[in-house]
């Protein structure tokens, strides 16, 4: 039997040869697995969130970009239609349907820090149209913590879709919300 690398290492020629195999088939799910994340996530899209603000809408909305950076995704506000935040996340994908990391966001001479969690949501009618909804967590103006509800809808390739059509998509995400009612915020609240 040969060897290589001297007579210290002994390691056998085909035993050399697995190892580079599953190394190689390792780095090809890898690539396969961030491809899978890039079609799942990547792209623009619609969101609305919660502001929980005394003045101001109640919900904020605006277009925002997904893309990868390494081993993460950055989540960032490209266009606020009906208010003045500028906001960024950075997030990481847990089983191909959840995302969760932290966001922060200039608001006039202030910064805030949070963390957020969105969860893939697929309707068997709309599926050229999913949704991530799920809550942002941060802190209150007043002083604690505070928490709003978060509904995103991938802008679709399909020019044929227009903006009544992603409008309501973000309608159908708040109903999906109050369907799992206060349980999924007071789980996440409790985490903290």
């Amino acid at each position: 039997m040969e060897h290589v690398l001297g007579a210290a290492t002994e390691i056998p020629l085909p035993f050399l040869g697995a190892g580079v195999a599953v190394v190689f088939d390792r780095v090809r799910k890898v690539r396969e697995g961030r491809r899978t994340i890039d079609a799942i996530f990547s792209g623009e899209w619609y969101s609305t969130w919660q502001t929980n603000e005394v003045t101001g809408p109640a919900w904020v909305r605006d277009r925002l970009e997904i893309r990868r950076a390494l081993n993460q995704l950055i989540l960032e506000e490209v266009e606020c239609f009906n208010a003045n935040y500028k906001w960024k996340a950075n997030a990481k994908v847990f089983n191909q349907q959840y995302l969760y990391g932290t966001w922060e966001s200039d608001h006039g001479p202030d910064v805030y820090k949070g963390a957020l969690i969105l969860w893939k949501y697929l309707d068997p009618n709309k599926d050229d149209l999913p949704l991530l909804i799920g809550f942002f967590l941060g802190p209150a103006r007043t002083g604690g913590v505070t928490f709003g509800s978060w509904i995103a809808v991938r802008k679709p390739d399909n020019a044929n879709v227009d903006q009544l059509e992603i409008d309501s998509r973000l309608e159908q995400g708040k109903v999906v919300l109050k369907r799992a009612g206060p349980s999924l915020a007071e789980i996440f609240v409790s985490l903290v």
